[in-house]
């Protein structure tokens, strides 16, 4: 039987126990591969509280907040980042997003937290990670907390 050894592992984060754990696990399972952090902020559109129909509706959010996102996002991620390691923010779609830079940084695994969610609040939210497992050309590694 052969091993196979991963060398570009891309970790994304969305700093949830999962993702930490996830990123531990990559560390510590591959010791000498590159790995990368990413972080994705959905930039897809943001929920408000919408007082003229008295619910809730989707807005694109504004340029300015998107861009604070990101400082503040890319600040937390350096913090996470160990000598060596690189990291990277980008606004869009998470799965599409995670796929681009994977392709883009030739990873050869993926290492990513679930979150757990069942019933209701996952057929609502859905599963990134889920969808992850579906669409990636490469190995995907899910980490469960």
């Amino acid at each position: 039987m052969t091993q196979t050894t991963f060398q570009r592992i891309l970790v994304p984060i969305d700093f949830s126990p999962s993702a930490a754990r996830a990123l531990t696990l990559a560390r510590t399972s591959f010791p000498g591969a590159q790995v990368k952090l990413l972080h994705v902020v959905d930039a897809r559109a943001v929920s408000v509280t919408d007082y003229s129909t008295g619910g809730v509706a989707p807005v694109a959010p504004p340029v300015e907040t998107l861009r604070e996102e990101g400082r503040t996002d890319v600040a937390l991620l350096q913090s996470l980042a160990e000598p060596g390691e690189e990291y990277e923010v980008l606004a869009g779609e998470p799965v599409s997003g995670i796929l681009n830079v994977a392709d883009r940084w030739n990873a050869d695994l993926i290492v990513m937290g679930t979150h757990g969610r069942t019933g209701l609040a996952h057929f609502f939210a859905g599963s990134v990670t889920e969808r992850m497992v579906r669409e990636s050309p490469i190995p995907v590694l899910t980490v469960r907390v």
